[in-house]
């Protein structure tokens, strides 16, 4: 079994996923998970991991990532109908 090892979650945060896993792989960690959520963070920006501190290189390793903005929900749209002239506006 390899010794536990160190990692502090502020070292990670705010960086590219790829460049925290590749960091995180050469430390010996093996298990990582990626789990996105919505962020005004770029996507692709780590917003959290855990456990942190001295864990075993073969406990998991969970990276929250952003996926961007949440999206909108935007009013529903207008649309224009063509309907028969009134009664008022028919030529006689």
């Amino acid at each position: 079994m390899s010794p536990p090892r160190s990692s502090s979650e502020s070292d990670y945060l705010g960086q590219q996923i790829g460049a925290v896993r590749q960091t995180l792989t050469g430390l010996g960690f093996t298990k990582l998970r990626t789990v996105e959520a919505f962020s005004t963070e770029a996507k692709g920006t780590v917003l959290k991991i855990a456990p942190t501190g001295t864990v075993a290189v073969d406990t998991q390793i969970t990276i929250t990532v952003s996926k961007g903005p949440a999206p909108t929900s935007s009013s529903p749209a207008t649309s224009l109908s063509t309907s028969a002239p009134s009664a008022s506006t028919q030529a006689p």
